[in-house]
C-alpha cells in the first residue's frame, strides 16, 4: 500500500454534507439566536479559546442542559488544575429520564433518554 505524501488532501465534504453538519447547524443558531456570526470554524474556534464563558454559556444553552440549579457563573477560576466551572450549578444527571416502552414486536423495554 502507498503512503500518501505528507500535506496531500484525503478527503473534503460535499457542500450538502458541510450544511448538515452537527457545527454548522450550532453556528446557525448562534448567529439566529445570538447575533454571532462566524465566517468558518477557524473564527469559531477563535471565539471560542478567547470568550470562553460567552461560548460555554452557548454550549449550555444551544444542548438545553437541565439543571436543578441553575450556574451563577460560567467559570469561576481558569486555574489549571482546578478550573471551577459552572459555579453553584446542579445539572441533572438525567434529564430525560428512564422510560419505559415498548419493541416493535411488542415486549416491554426499559430505555435510558438523554
Amino acid at each position: 500500500m502507498t503512503k500518501p505524501a505528507e500535506g496531500t488532501l484525503l478527503w473534503e465534504p460535499s457542500e450538502e454534507f458541510k450544511e448538515n453538519a452537527n457545527i454548522s447547524r450550532y453556528m446557525r443558531w448562534l448567529k439566529q439566536e445570538k447575533s454571532l456570526s462566524f465566517e468558518d470554524y477557524g473564527e469559531l474556534w477563535e471565539w471560542s479559546v478567547t470568550d470562553l464563558g460567552g461560548f460555554w454559556a452557548s454550549i449550555w444553552e444551544y444542548f438545553d442542559v437541565k439543571a436543578s440549579k441553575p450556574y451563577e457563573k460560567v467559570l469561576g477560576s481558569r486555574e489549571m488544575s482546578g478550573a471551577e466551572w459552572f459555579i453553584q450549578s446542579r445539572p441533572r444527571p438525567c434529564p430525560g429520564g428512564i422510560r419505559a416502552g415498548r419493541k416493535a414486536n411488542g415486549s416491554n423495554s426499559l430505555g435510558l433518554i438523554w
